[in-house]
């Protein structure tokens, strides 16, 4: 017996391979797999008359905004769709979104912004980061708040949000009190 992940397309037989392309094949709604071949004929068209040599994301950014001066939105994500499924198929390409990460703070790189950014230039952004991330807050509930809603007692601030997204009160404490190395300690 021999590892499959070691064979490569010369050692498969001919026959599993044509076997393999009309099982992938029948992927394609059986109703709809003469549209969804019609539009990817048509893209490999535009890609022959453009002169194009290989399939990249450019290639299929330029067609789509091409079709997008004459095509409806519905239609073009139509079209997407059924190009995003041939393609998948016939060429191995994946032309889905795949959204990037976004870069996140990390609890010393907050600390160090709290304390060393001038708050004659930061203040405000200063205080919805501690009241964002002391209170979790979203960024409705912060544009709500209002000094009405916001109570200092010795050492501690009390904020109340008064509609949370699920329409009930709720209220954080924050201490100037640095707990255990942290910049603020925190009770919600």
């Amino acid at each position: 017996m021999h590892n499959c992940s070691d064979s490569s397309d010369d050692d498969i037989p001919e026959s599993v391979l044509n076997e393999a392309k009309m099982a992938n094949m029948s992927l394609l709604p059986a109703k709809s797999q003469g549209r969804y071949e019609k539009k990817y004929a048509q893209f490999m068209n535009w890609c022959t008359e453009k002169s194009v040599k290989s399939l990249k994301e450019e290639i299929f950014l330029a067609y789509f905004f091409q079709l997008n001066k004459v095509c409806k939105p519905n239609t073009l994500w139509s079209r997407y769709s059924m190009l995003k499924s041939v393609t998948k198929m016939k060429n191995n390409i994946d032309i889905r979104f795949k959204p990037k990460k976004s870069k996140v703070f990390n609890k010393q790189e907050i600390a160090k912004f709290l304390h060393k950014a001038p708050n004659d230039v930061y203040l405000m952004i200063k205080i919805v980061a501690i009241f964002g991330l002391a209170g979790a807050c979203r960024r409705d509930e912060l544009a709500k708040i209002t000094l009405d809603d916001i109570e200092e007692k010795e050492d501690i601030v009390i904020i109340n949000i008064p509609d949370s997204k699920n329409h009930t009160s709720r209220s954080f404490v924050i201490s100037n009190k640095i707990n255990d190395g942290n910049l603020m300690s925190l009770y919600t």
